[in-house]
Parts: C-alpha cells; structure tokens; sequence
C-alpha cells in the first residue's frame, strides 16, 4: 500500500510522483524486446507486487512516471556485480546461468535518464535499460576480462542453480518511446559497465 498512499499524497499536492518497476512483470515467453505494449504476466510474488504497484499509480496519481528497469547495477551492495566480486573471491570455479536474458543497467545512466524525463511531463510508462541484452554468464565474461581475472567460470542452466523464486527466461526491454521524449537512447550495457567498472578503481 506504500505506492498508494504516496500517488494519494503527490496527487493532493499536484507533485509528479516516480515509481519504478522492473523486467519481472513479464513472464519471459516472447522472444523479442518487451514493449510498453505487451500485457504484464509476472512469475513471482516480487513481479506481482510491482505489477500492483503500476496499477496503483495509474489509479491514484495524475502525474506520473512509471519506470521499469532491468538488472541495475551501481553504488548499492546488493547487485549482481558486487555479488561477482565476492563469489571470485572465494571460489576457483564460478557456475553462472548462461540461459537467461535481460539488460545489465547502471544506476547513474537509469537516473539520469528520468531527471531528463521528469522534465519532459510526458507522464506515462517507460522502459530504461541501457542498450542490448545477454546472459548472466556473457555478463560475467566481460567483467573478469576487463579486469583481467582468470578464474574459470562456466555456463550451466538456470534450473542447475535451484532458484527459490520462478523468473522470465527473457526479460529484455523495448526502450520505445524513451528516445522519442527526450531526445537520445542510453548507452550499451558494456560501455555502461566498462564506466562502472573503472568507477571502482
């Protein structure tokens, strides 16, 4: 009910509220980029709760950006590049899902886009990701090759890792009409993560 109460406040106040979503409201059976277009069918508690999220904004807010992202990476901890730092840390051998698709997505270029769209007030739905898509495992590769590290890391399937919560094999978001409203398309994943990636040092 969070969501709620805050398009309740905004919307009294005439203030544009932003909420974001995620490539989780999709079940992950199409085989092309997801547009703001496709009808949502989530597989997971975490997917339906965004999913409710979305619907609740629309009902409440008069003025709003919905925003679904992908796979974000950035100063947070809890995000699959810091997850990678620590599992090559502590393992010889890494065992990533090579069968599961979305758009590696940093925080800095997400953020900036919004302060971008926020300013357009083309209220609506948006997908921002940064460019292109791959697998867990491509994802992997690239960072221990920019970095040099020569741990061994193989490709296994999704199922071999016994995930708790059921996620779309494919994920990948359609940026449409974000180009469109405000005037450019975010970066590549990898030029985002190479970015990311020297922040560190």
């Amino acid at each position: 009910m969070g969501c709620k109460n805050l398009a309740i406040v905004s919307s009294s106040v005439g203030a544009v509220f932003v909420t974001f979503s995620t490539d989780y409201v999709f079940d992950g059976r199409k085989r092309a980029p997801y547009t703001i277009a496709d009808i949502p069918n989530p597989l997971s508690c975490y997917g339906r709760s965004k999913l409710l999220g979305e619907s609740l904004t629309r009902d409440f807010s008069s003025k709003f950006f919905i925003v679904r992202t992908s796979w974000l990476f950035g100063e947070s901890e809890n995000n699959f590049v810091k997850k990678f730092f620590q599992w090559i840390k502590e393992k010889d051998v890494l065992r990533i899902s090579e069968d599961r698709f979305s758009t590696p997505s940093y925080t800095v270029d997400v953020a900036g886009a919004v302060l971008d769209l926020i300013h357009t007030e083309n209220y609506g739905l948006y997908h921002i990701t940064n460019a292109g898509w791959c697998s867990r495992y491509q994802m992997s590769r690239y960072i221990a090759t920019k970095l040099g590290w020569r741990k061994t890391i193989l490709p296994i399937d999704e199922e071999e890792l016994e995930m708790k919560a059921e996620r779309p094999f494919f994920s990948v978001l359609d940026n449409f009409p974000l180009k469109e409203t405000i005037g450019y398309t975010l970066r590549s994943w990898e030029e985002a993560l190479e970015a990311y990636l020297e922040s560190l040092k």
